[in-house]
This record gives C-alpha cells, structure tokens and sequence, in this order.
C-alpha cells in the first residue's frame, strides 16, 4: 500500500479520495463522520471523539499516542457493513415518494401562503409550509 498526504481539498475532491482508499488517517471530527458513512475506516488522531457513534465495530478507531498510529493503520478492515447511525441515506426518496401519493401535497394545497406542488415533481428549493425539498428526484439510472 501507500500512504498519500493531502493539502485540504474542495469537499467533492475530498469524497472522491475518500471513497478511493483503504483507510483514513485523520484529526479531524467531520472526516469521522464522512469516513463512516463512506464505508472508509478511520484512525483518529486523538483520545476522544465528538461522535462516538463511529468508533463502532471498529470502523473509527482513536489514536491517542503517536507511537500507537502503526498498530492502528495495519489493523484490518472491520467485518461486514458499517453501521448507519444517521439513517439509510434515503430519506429524500422516502418523502418524496409521500409528496407523490398526495397526501403532504394536499396539505400543502390547502396552505394559506397560496404554495403548491405539482406533478411530476422536479427538485426544487421552493419552500412548502415551512419545508423546503432540497432533493426532491434523483434521475434514474437504470432498476434499483
């Protein structure tokens, strides 16, 4: 294996090379996270962490001491899939599959601001009662 050091990148560049590796080395709280979510495991340089919820099955592992960083790196992957703590990653689909079978869209209908939501939806950044769809379709690719 190899091991790149990396000045910050934009955040798409930085997923990109995330999502390419085999591990992470990291002192940083949001990487945990982002690391996670990837599948990535991760060495945390530090002796706690803000999201304990990735140190689960062994995807995030602390560092707290230099010298300990060896042994960390040559651990091996974690078995299975890791953990999805903050959901499936499917929440957009789920509501707007909701919005489509009408009944948030008429209860947004019937709203005094005069909104509305037409069919087929379109992603948009319109607000709806107080809600806005940040990604209301993903396009198609293919059968899921």
């Amino acid at each position: 294996g190899s091991v790149r050091c990396s000045e910050p990148l934009p955040y798409f560049s930085m997923i990109a090379a995330m999502t390419a590796s085999c591990g992470i080395v990291t002192d940083s709280g949001g990487l945990q996270k982002e690391a996670l979510l990837l599948g990535v495991p991760c060495r945390t340089l530090r002796d706690r962490t803000e999201w304990p919820e990735t140190l689960a099955g062994g995807w995030n592992v602390l560092v707290p001491e230099p010298e300990q960083l060896a042994a960390a790196v040559l651990r091996p992957r974690p078995p299975g899939a890791p953990p999805r703590p903050y959901g499936d990653g499917r929440a957009a689909i789920r509501a707007v599959a909701e919005l489509a079978r009408g009944s948030l869209a008429e209860s947004a209908a019937r709203c005094k601001s005069g909104s509305s939501i037409t069919t087929p939806l379109r992603p948009t950044r319109r607000p709806v009662r107080g809600i806005t769809i940040l990604a209301a379709c993903l396009p198609s690719r293919g059968t899921r």
